[in-house]
């Protein structure tokens, strides 16, 4: 809520406005969502990473098409200017604790076993990152069996 407080005291100076690679949905509470409605509509340009979710809630807020553009995931360019010419033998999956998400710290250290399929060759092995995000990477010793 501080964010849109923010860019609704830009907006009310003056000051141009615009927010980039940002995801909008779902937002499940009233309070947060009455407050984007007020808001967002304001701003000058909102450059948003899909449109399978974010265009249509922004439209249902009031959100004028003209302001809105598609631009993908800003994170996707780095990540292939990072790939390697041949293939590995990992298989990374990222699975986000946040109250959206309906998971718990529970849930992704017993996924590990469900990733692995039982087979003794693949080693789950947790990275944890900021913002309470979780990426598992599955050591394989063959492609094949991922």
């Amino acid at each position: 809520m501080a964010i849109l407080n923010t860019f609704d005291a830009a907006i009310r100076c003056g000051i141009p406005t615009a927010m980039l690679g940002q995801g909008f949905g779902p937002i499940q509470n009233p309070t947060l969502c009455k407050r984007a409605a007020e808001v967002l509509p304001r701003v000058n340009a909102l450059f948003i990473r899909e449109q399978r979710a974010g265009l249509p809630l922004l439209e249902k807020m009031d959100v004028s098409r003209t302001k809105i553009f598609v631009t993908g995931d800003d994170a996707i360019e780095p990540a292939f200017c990072e790939k390697r010419q041949t293939l590995g033998t990992r298989l990374g999956v990222n699975l986000r604790i946040a109250g959206y998400s309906a998971l718990d710290e529970g849930f992704w250290k017993k996924s590990g076993t469900c990733f692995s399929g039982g087979h003794s060759n693949i080693k789950p092995v947790w990275w944890e990152f900021p913002y309470h995000s979780a990426t598992l990477i599955l050591m394989c010793e063959h492609w094949n069996v991922c």
